[in-house]
């Protein structure tokens, strides 16, 4: 779970309400973190990742889960089917802009 910090000038008034790019992908990252606390990949199926979009209220709850694409290795692909359920109990962070979104999920299988 890697971070990238993002250097940005900080030439906006700070009593605006409108986020930052650092605060956007600051939230992304949280997303991923969450969602990968949730992902158990299985035995052997390191190297092979599947894409999947997740939908999120603007209070953080799950809207939807999707693949997109999945993977050769058929275990992982069941696994990342089986996530939408562990998933649907999740309280995600809200949005800097209390905004609803749609975020695109790589989901790696590592060691």
């Amino acid at each position: 779970q890697e971070i990238r910090k993002i250097d940005t000038d900080n030439t906006g008034d700070k009593n605006t309400k409108s986020s930052t790019a650092t605060e956007v992908n600051e939230y992304l990252a949280k997303i991923q973190a969450l969602v990968y606390k949730y992902f158990e990949p299985p035995e052997n199926s390191q190297g092979n990742s599947v894409v999947a979009v997740i939908e999120l209220s603007s209070i953080g709850k799950v809207v939807d889960f999707r693949i997109l694409a999945y993977s050769d290795n058929e275990a992982l692909n069941r696994e990342c089917d089986k996530i939408k359920e562990r998933l649907s109990g999740v309280l995600f962070p809200k949005h800097p802009d209390n905004i609803s979104g749609i975020y695109k999920i790589k989901l790696i299988s590592k060691e």
